[in-house]
């Protein structure tokens, strides 16, 4: 299928309709659900301070966008998270757990 530069968000729109036309249900869905996580994603914004690091600017929408998409993840993955947590908590109990900070205050690695 030959490809030009897409211009504008409705040529995007129905290039990507057309593709997901022809795709069996289960791909269809797919990239349905990947727009949908796109959506959801925070916009990036340029920083009106040089050099700053973006989630210092971030605003309380981005934030909140942010957090959607965390939320998201957190419910996909909440049987993983969940297993991770009983692990860490029967390290903690058992006594194998490393320090995080050596005397000195620096990151123990």
């Amino acid at each position: 299928m030959p490809t030009r530069k897409l211009t504008s968000a409705r040529e995007i729109a129905n290039a990507t309709a057309a593709l997901v036309a022809i795709m069996p249900p289960e791909q269809a869905a797919q990239v349905y659900d990947f727009a949908r996580f796109l959506r959801a994603r925070p916009t990036p914004s340029t920083s009106s301070i040089e050099g700053a690091d973006d989630w210092l600017n971030d605003s309380d929408d981005d934030l909140l966008a942010e957090d959607a998409v965390w939320e998201a993840v957190y419910e996909q993955h909440r049987d993983k998270f969940l297993v991770m947590r009983e692990a860490a908590i029967s390290e903690i109990e058992q006594g194998s757990t490393e320090e995080m900070f050596g005397i000195d205050g620096d990151i123990a690695l």
